[in-house]
């Protein structure tokens, strides 16, 4: 078996060897309490944990349990201390209805650490276990271990007088960042949620010590904003951050008492709205935390200047708030969307963040929007390929699960439309270094995905995800057009039985079909 290794909270890691660095212990030390650092595993070791687990849910979607249990039972086996082993055995045996199989193993994935009670919510493998009262005690306790190893990052990160590792010049530090952030990117697959953002505050930390070190002469290096920056981009905003706000908000208002110039602050109160909101991430205006929360982002978002760097990412923060109050009654709200549109289409932040929140609204105040690329066979894509037709423009990759779901309902409207004027483009988002044109080509004849694909190998920075705002709602992220070239549908509308119900209002809105001029008919 493969050797797992450890790292220690100073220790320098084997990923620093060839950057020319030295270790030396800090004389500040950092703040009493601080969340232990998790270990660290050899890069092949993470690499086959993770297989082990991609495997059995393949095999287990495939309806080979047996070698879906062989597959996590080996994950376990090779990482005891992992985070996925026994809770993809829970899985498995939930997902298969065998309940006491699957209560053993839950219960040893909450007694070995499992933060995230949420998932244990939500999991539809876990469906079959949730009637029973041993199944909200598991939850209890998981939420207690998440309160418990979060509680310490309210500190913000820790301070070093001197760096605990000390670089010859700035190649130097960010060869071994990179090599620290491979590492901790493999290795997020094997950690709780917890050790996660240990490591990642521990990095944090240690990189801008050293940094601060190696700029001791640039006046414009600010160590304060850089820490507030650090620290309030640990986590997704899409996730609730509890305890890691506090230590954002403790980051930010040391850094607003250095009395910094106008630029640091806004950006300072920018940040501090995020880690307001998204302490507890409300959904929703009925959610207890919602007026709360609302009310103190608006607040830090208000103080960050028009025309200013970060004034667009506010104001869309600003605007879903807006939006969700309005409920059904948005109406009033959609001309300011377009103002918005028109004012920060160029801003990569504020679209993102509207991306994330309004998409559907924000890229229909746009439209049209041409879908201009090229196929996986060579051939150019075009909106006006698909005139006369109603076309469902679908961004997915292959590696996404909630993708890979939703496949059933768009292959069969695919084949039940298709005769009817219903087209679909397939945009992918896979990894090029992962997936190859090939690979990608022989997965989708598999599935039976008959129709045209654009993979243009740029994931998340490809123009079309961009253009759509993708890269900042996730996937999979459909749009539905008429017949007439009318944005008529997007999001949820475009999912589950809804896909159906949308296709055919499309086609009856449209008329006959007209002849195809694309490539695949």
């Amino acid at each position: 078996m493969l050797r797992k290794f450890a790292i220690a909270a100073t220790a320098v890691g084997w990923g620093c060897l060839s950057s020319g660095c030295a270790e030396q212990k800090a004389t500040g030390n950092a703040p009493s309490g601080q969340a232990q650092v998790p270990a660290y595993y050899e890069p092949a070791l993470a690499d086959q944990y993770r297989a082990l687990g991609d495997s059995g849910y393949q095999f287990a979607d495939d309806g080979k349990t047996a070698e879906a249990l062989g597959c996590f039972t080996r994950q376990n086996q090779l990482i005891p201390a992992g985070k996925w082993g026994a809770y993809n055995l829970a899985c498995i045996y939930g997902r298969t209805d065998q309940k006491e199989p699957g209560f053993e193993w839950l219960t040893k994935a909450v007694n070995n650490g499992w933060d995230d009670p949420d998932q244990l919510e939500s999991d539809s493998d876990l469906k079959s276990l949730r009637d029973d009262p041993r199944f909200a005690a598991l939850v209890t306790q998981a939420r207690s271990t998440s309160q418990m190893h979060e509680a310490t990052f309210a500190q913000g990160l820790p301070h070093y007088d001197q760096p605990p590792i000390v670089f010859p010049n700035t190649d130097s530090l960010d060869r071994w960042k990179d090599a620290q952030q491979n590492l901790m990117n493999k290795d997020r697959r094997v950690w709780y949620g917890w050790q996660t953002t240990a490591a990642k505050m521990d990095f944090e930390a240690k990189r801008l010590a050293a940094l601060r070190q190696l700029k001791a002469n640039d006046p414009t290096f600010d160590y304060g904003l850089e820490r507030v920056r650090a620290v309030s981009q640990i986590n997704s905003m899409y996730s609730a951050w509890g305890a890691l706000s506090e230590g954002v908000l403790r980051e930010v208002n040391l850094y607003l008492a250095a009395h910094p110039g106008p630029a640091g602050q806004n950006e300072a109160h920018y940040r501090a709205g995020l880690a307001s909101f998204n302490e507890h991430r409300p959904e929703k205006p009925s959610d207890p935390n919602w007026g709360a929360s609302a009310s103190a982002a608006r607040a830090q978002f208000a103080q960050v200047a028009a025309g200013t760097e970060y004034n667009g990412a506010a104001q869309a923060w600003l605007l879903m708030m807006e939006l969700a109050e309005a409920g059904d009654n948005k109406a009033a709200v959609l001309p300011k969307i377009r103002q918005f549109a028109q004012a920060f289409h160029g801003d990569e932040k504020a679209t993102k963040i509207a991306g994330a929140f309004f998409q559907g609204d924000l890229v229909a105040s746009l439209w049209p929007i041409p879908l201009n690329g090229v196929d996986i066979d060579g051939q150019p894509v075009s909106l006006d390929d698909y005139k006369g037709k109603v076309l469902l423009v679908d961004f997915w990759a292959t590696w996404c699960g909630p993708c890979r779901a939703e496949l059933p309902h768009v292959l069969a409207a695919y084949q039940k439309y298709h005769p009817e004027g219903f087209d679909i483009v397939s945009v992918s988002l896979d990894y090029h270094d992962k997936t190859t044109t090939d690979a990608y080509r022989e997965w989708i004849t598999g599935k039976g995905m008959s129709w045209r694909h654009i993979y243009d190998k740029k994931d998340w920075g490809g123009p079309l995800v961009k253009a759509f705002m993708v890269d900042g709602s996730g996937i999979p992220s459909p749009f539905l057009i008429g017949r007439d070239g009318a944005l008529v549908a997007s999001g949820d509308q475009c999912r589950g039985d809804s896909l159906a119900l949308s296709i055919e209002s499309a086609l009856k809105k449209g008329g006959a079909p007209q002849a195809s001029t694309n490539p695949a008919g």
